[in-house]
């Protein structure tokens, strides 16, 4: 199926709360009405739950419990505000899809999306954006499974998601990847140039474009996790490229970074 007509109808793409639409723009514009992202937040129970849940999560180390939106605007800031429910809307926008794992889908994200937010704030890069970058970085293969599903359940069942040479045989088999798809959705959605080039360029970033570098990390932290991988595979595995325009030191990743449950505790939830 040619790239395109992966968009062609719209239940091939996730359909997301109007105000993760807001937010999405507000990337954009300089007079966001703040008091009215509240008042939409605070319609939609289950988007607001989500978000306070994913507030008192250790990953904001607030000094004290959220216990409304607008403490949270007070405590997270609009930016952290924005990262949240657009997480939160993401995570929720999806049907089940044949021949995927749906909550493994989104563990991945939002482990994704925690590690990326942990390297950009090692290297001073915009770590909300960071945060949504990873979030919705493989949200492509969503759109693949849905308008391909027995093609996509047949891959799937080879290289699972987040595996490093699945983007590699969709690129065989397709043309394009599941980088190219979420690239292609988050234009289409009118996110920022610089979201798009992220997830676009995340597999091979070049030297010029920092946040797909911490994309890359942030992936690069996830894949080699656990207890499969040993220390020096997983030495040997980082990107190091990826490092040298963030100016990262070695010991920093490999030996600085919090394990991936506890850069995801109290996150989970934004995939329920």
């Amino acid at each position: 199926m040619e790239l395109n007509a992966l968009f062609k109808t719209s239940q091939n793409l996730p359909s997301v709360p109007e105000v993760v639409h807001e937010l999405i723009a507000s990337f954009n514009k300089e007079d966001v009405s703040i008091d009215e992202v509240i008042a939409h937040v605070r319609a939609d129970q289950v988007l607001c739950a989500k978000l306070l849940r994913a507030a008192n999560s250790a990953q904001f180390g607030l000094p004290r419990r959220v216990a409304s939106v607008d403490d949270a605007v007070m405590l997270l800031g609009f930016n952290n505000l924005r990262t949240i429910v657009i997480g939160c809307g993401l995570a929720g926008s999806a049907r089940p899809v044949q021949g995927l794992d749906l909550n493994g889908f989104w563990r991945y994200s939002v482990q994704c999306a925690a590690t990326s937010r942990w390297v950009a704030d090692q290297c001073r890069q915009d770590a909300a954006m960071a945060f949504t970058v990873g979030m919705m970085h493989a949200i492509g293969q969503l759109i693949m499974h849905t308008a391909m599903p027995e093609v996509m359940e047949e891959l799937a069942a080879e290289f699972r998601c987040g595996d490093v040479l699945r983007a590699e045989k969709e690129r065989e088999r397709f043309g394009y990847d599941y980088h190219r798809v979420s690239a292609e959705l988050a234009s289409r959605w009118h996110f920022p140039e610089a979201f798009v080039d992220a997830v676009r360029d995340a597999e091979v970033p070049p030297e010029s474009n920092q946040m797909a570098c911490v994309l890359n990390l942030g992936v690069w932290a996830v894949r080699n996790a656990g207890g499969k991988v040993t220390a020096a595979e997983r030495a040997r595995r980082l990107p190091r490229l990826a490092m040298i325009p963030l100016r990262l030191n070695e010991d920093v990743l490999l030996r600085e970074m919090p394990q991936i449950s506890e850069l995801t505790e109290g996150l989970q939830g934004l995939a329920d």
